[in-house]
């Protein structure tokens, strides 16, 4: 992710304290990897739990990338005793548990049917290909602004105010997910 934002000519830095959070205007949270393991690094650093969430309510623009969306809901059905961030009120659910012909996790190339009117999507063609790399997925919330399907619609992305996450991952998503970067970077 770094490399990427870097190579589009942003400069990026990963949050290792608190204090780092005043140097920020954006806040991505990157996902891959396990939703318990995630909350606990979260919280094994003091205060940086209340900083993303105070960075949320401050109204700055934030974009949560696959486990990083998932994080942003209540519960996640992949470990129930993982405490998520609570700013968004969907649960993930398990892919497995509703897909009965396709295999998972779902891994590949797929359509994004997107709100035409949504900034992150400005200048981004409906139906575009993104990548995806997942086995939970929120299967309702209002906050979507966008739907995928596999088998089933799920929801590929949510909007509420200056919060966006994304089931996909934009930055192996070439020039629709360079695009998708720099539209949530000029928010």
């Amino acid at each position: 992710m770094l490399y990427v934002l870097e190579n589009a000519g942003y400069f990026s830095q990963i949050i290792v304290q608190p204090e780092d959070f005043r140097k920020l205007t954006h806040l991505i949270i990157p996902g891959v990897g396990f939703i318990r393991s995630i909350t606990e690094e979260i919280d094994s650093i003091s205060g940086i739990r209340e900083e993303i969430i105070n960075f949320c309510k401050l109204g700055n623009p934030v974009l949560g990338i696959c486990l990083g969306m998932q994080l942003l809901g209540i519960e996640s059905e992949e470990d129930s005793s993982a405490v998520c961030l609570d700013i968004f009120d969907f649960k993930t659910e398990n892919l497995s548990k509703v897909i009965k012909t396709n295999s998972v996790p779902h891994i590949g190339w797929n359509q994004v049917n997107h709100n035409q009117n949504s900034k992150l999507f400005k200048g981004i063609p409906n139906k575009s290909d993104f990548y995806f790399s997942h086995s939970y997925a929120i299967l309702s919330s209002k906050y979507s602004i966008s739907t995928t399907n596999f088998e089933i619609d799920f929801i590929s992305a949510v909007n509420s105010d200056n919060i966006y996450g994304v089931q996909f991952h934009p930055e192996r998503s070439q020039k629709f997910g360079i695009k998708l970067l720099e539209n949530f970077l000029s928010l």
